[in-house]
């Protein structure tokens, strides 16, 4: 709801016409997606449980219900040097976790190269992409998401170390 109350800043020009200093103007909303949901599927979406057992290597709680994630199920690890790989033919990858107060940080390596360090740290919890790579050469590529089983977040309350692979988008 928007209340316009015919005031005006106290800071306003003085002299200032009313219709000019006392104008409420609302142009759109933007609406975000909700945060117990998975974002929108760009490209085909390739689930967590239909990647084979042996991509993930480490300490890994595969078939994970703890919230509604895409398809299901999610695998989340907090194990330092528990990989997930995922081997794809497109020319993008997008990979859908979780970023929240519990959450650490992941190095993700794109064809055997350290392509970035993720740190899902946020103070709310939100599914969503936390690492895209756009542009990529038309050809197979192979994505490792590696745990560090390390957080940035300072406050040891909400210190967190665990990394969620939902699903990637290709």
């Amino acid at each position: 709801a928007i209340e316009v109350t015919g005031r005006r800043n106290s800071l306003a020009p003085a002299g200032c016409a009313p219709t000019d200093c006392n104008a409420v103007v609302v142009d759109a909303f933007d609406v975000a997606p909700s945060s117990s949901a998975p974002p929108p599927t760009v490209g085909s979406r390739f689930e967590e449980a239909s990647i084979p057992l042996e991509s993930f290597t480490g300490t890994w709680t595969r078939g994970d219900r703890t919230r509604p994630w895409s398809g299901g199920t999610g695998a989340v690890s907090s194990t330092f040097g528990a990989r997930a790989r995922f081997t794809f033919t497109g020319t993008e990858i997008r990979w859908i976790g979780l970023r929240g107060p519990g959450t650490g940080i992941a190095r993700v390596f794109l064809d055997g190269a350290l392509h970035a360090t993720v740190d899902t740290f946020s103070a709310n919890e939100v599914q969503t992409v936390v690492f895209a790579a756009t542009d990529l050469a038309d050809a197979s590529h192979t994505v490792e998401i590696d745990v560090t089983g390390s957080g940035s977040n300072p406050d040891p309350a909400t210190r967190g170390a665990a990394i969620v692979v939902d699903a990637f988008d290709v």
